[in-house]
């Protein structure tokens, strides 16, 4: 993978169902990001990779609570976002569709 100097990412800070990022980047092709979701507890909830600069995962089974996401770069360096997820309520949609 090619070497990453200021990445800037699009992150949510609450999640219900779904967390959305969005890696703004012009330059990289076809890159692949590694990643870990850990809970307060450093438990590792979920792991993997995903291939291009934007990604929505399923979060639904998570437990309510505050998450660690990190994004896995180049030669070990990481970056750490902290998302709480928070239970689906029933105006969901109402407040998607408002936004």
């Amino acid at each position: 993978m090619e070497q990453i100097k200021n990445i800037e990412v699009e992150f949510p800070s609450v999640v219900r169902e779904l967390l959305s990022l969005r890696i703004k980047d012009g330059e990289l092709i076809n890159p692949v990001f590694e990643y870990t979701i850990t809970d307060a507890q450093k438990k590792i909830c979920r792991k993997g990779k995903f291939n291009g600069l934007e990604v929505q995962m399923r979060v639904a089974h998570l437990n309510t609570g505050k998450y660690y996401f990190t994004l896995n770069i180049t030669n070990g360096e990481s970056f750490v976002y902290v998302f709480e997820k928070k239970p689906r309520t029933g105006n969901d949609i109402l407040e998607f569709m408002a936004s």
